[in-house]
């Protein structure tokens, strides 16, 4: 979770989007399958796959994706304790329609997709043209 704290911009509380309300949307994942409880990430050219797996956490999160454009590369992480691998970095922009508030919300404080929070990777950032 980001933060329990009232998030707000310049001194304003922030106001969560409404359903049926359409935004641009930056989002920064790591899209990965599951297989053997091991993460498996798709190739960098498969973005039919990374397209499909939008909208599956985008129906999991509250929203349908309109219209995207995806970049995806592979990026080395080392940890702290020295040991050096290989994670998905993909970046998503586009433009998505809230379906459910309350789960876009959850998303909105928690991030999407399980692997990379802690390397900053999942968090949803939408622009509300106010």
């Amino acid at each position: 979770m980001r933060t329990t704290k009232n998030i707000s911009g310049h001194g304003r509380p922030l106001i969560l989007p409404d359903e049926s309300t359409e935004h641009m949307f930056f989002l920064r994942a790591s899209v990965e399958g599951r297989r053997k409880k091991t993460n498996i990430y798709p190739a960098s050219a498969n973005w039919r796959y990374r397209n499909a797996w939008l909208a599956q956490q985008g129906n999991k999160s509250g929203f349908d994706v309109l219209a995207v454009q995806i970049k995806s590369r592979s990026i080395k992480i080392e940890d702290r304790s020295g040991h050096c691998f290989s994670i998905d970095c993909s970046d998503f922009i586009g433009f998505l329609r809230v379906t459910h508030k309350q789960k876009f919300t959850e998303a909105m404080h928690n991030g999407i997709g399980p692997v990379g929070r802690v390397f900053g990777i999942g968090m949803l950032i939408i622009y509300s043209g106010q």
